[in-house]
């Protein structure tokens, strides 16, 4: 199982920041290459909403759409399984060889 075409990785990174003194976070949606150049980036949300709810709402769930099929994004659980979108199967410890060896493949590649 090898990866022949183009993957973009998603992250979701909280980062912290200082308004009036006051420390609060920010949901930072970054999304890159194999190659790691930044290919789309969202921070319009505080670190309270839902990964989900922010990629919903994002542009990039839209381009997704138009991209052709041999580009998709890799996520965790917390995103939805659609076209586009790779996310891993849960593990309740009844997950088959092959589908054990995605989710491995799955994981490291959402390693950044």
């Amino acid at each position: 199982m090898g990866l022949t075409s183009p993957f973009l990785v998603q992250a979701r990174i909280e980062i912290r920041t200082f308004i009036t003194g006051i420390p609060s976070f920010q949901l930072l949606q970054i999304v890159v290459d194999n190659r790691l150049p930044i290919r789309d980036c969202c921070c319009a949300y505080p670190g309270s909403v839902h990964d989900a709810r922010v990629f919903r709402n994002s542009p990039l769930k839209n381009l997704l759409s138009a991209t052709p099929k041999s580009y998709h994004i890799v996520g965790d659980s917390a995103y939805p399984l659609e076209i586009g979108v790779l996310t891993p199967y849960r593990d309740n410890g009844s997950l088959s060889s092959l589908k054990k060896k995605y989710y491995k493949i799955h994981s490291s590649i959402r390693v950044v």
